[in-house]
């Protein structure tokens, strides 16, 4: 494992339990070791940011692997000596495995040692005991999975888009499609996890249980005067940003009309503005649903600097 890949595994765990970038830094020390833990706190005011610490360790890492002997080593960084630490002294945690047996489900934690690979034919694995750090991936776990939709089959519910959302959040963390149906069926409320314990044994796989659940949950005929009523009606607020205004009116006119022609579109965003902008953006040359967000964010953000 190199440690491009390293660092994008901790920035995955740590987008995962919500923590702010001007936090990663300082959380990193939680997966620093011996001789590592050493070195981040004697060059801990040299990083002035996230970025700034991971290009550092990559141009080190990448270019410039350190003996597995070795303790340290030096590197020119800004006219500034910046002590690196050796790679089998920085840990990284793995997503925990989850695993159904029917009615409950077991979080395995471990740690995987980030190895010298440029030296070794392969990386090593290690397991760690540590119980802070089984704490810390075992409550980041726990917060996404509380973050997880639940889905009880009512009309107002949409399966599918259920599904999706499951489906993208599975893939944030590498579930394997084992782990996904499992965790879907803990997610089940009311009549949907009633139909689920009755035909369970039919569910073998994401596969199985995506296209068994649609079949008995179908979605709802869209009324299309209501969804036209909807992409009428809908006007920008007095302190709502472009940005949020455009988004929605075109998921309405994707509600409303999936093939819906771009100049289609283009009138409902300009007529659903405030009338200040309307004057502004009918003045402007606009071919494209695109074309109209860039103007208008533009104009927006001069706007709000004078």
């Amino acid at each position: 494992e190199d440690v491009r890949t390293w660092i994008q595994r901790i920035e995955l765990l740590f987008d995962l339990a919500d923590y702010t970038k001007f936090k990663w830094i300082k959380l990193t020390a939680l997966h620093l070791t011996d001789h590592a833990l050493c070195w981040y706190n004697a060059n801990k005011n040299k990083f002035h940011d996230w970025d700034v610490f991971c290009q550092m360790l990559i141009k080190q890492y990448s270019a410039n692997p350190t003996p597995a002997t070795t303790t340290s080593q030096t590197i020119q960084v800004d006219d500034n000596n910046l002590t690196i630490p050796r790679q089998n002294d920085l840990l990284v945690t793995e997503i925990p495995t989850i695993r159904q047996n029917h009615s409950s489900t077991n979080l395995l934690n471990k740690e995987l040692s980030f190895t010298d690979s440029l030296n070794k034919p392969s990386s090593s694995t290690k397991f760690s005991n540590s119980s802070s750090t089984k704490d810390f991936f075992t409550t980041m776990v726990e917060h996404k999975m509380k973050q997880l939709p639940t889905f009880s089959g009512k009309d107002s519910e949409k399966v599918q888009d259920w599904l999706e959302n499951i489906k993208q959040i599975g893939k944030m963390v590498n579930w394997t499609a084992e782990q996904l149906s499992c965790i879907a069926t803990l997610k089940l409320e009311g009549d949907a996890q009633k139909w689920y314990l009755k035909n369970q044994d039919k569910i073998l796989d994401w596969d199985s249980f995506h296209r068994l659940l649609s079949q008995r949950f179908p979605a709802q005929i869209p009324n299309q005067r209501e969804q036209l009523r909807q992409l009428v009606s809908r006007k920008q607020g007095l302190n709502e940003t472009i940005s949020k205004y455009y988004r929605d009116i075109l998921n309405l006119c994707d509600q409303y009309d999936p093939n819906m022609l771009d100049s289609s579109k283009i009138g409902y965003l300009q007529d659903g503005l405030r009338p200040e902008l309307q004057h502004y953006t009918l003045s402007q040359q606009i071919s494209t649903p695109q074309q109209f967000f860039n103007i208008m964010q533009q104009h927006e953000t001069i706007q709000g600097k004078l």
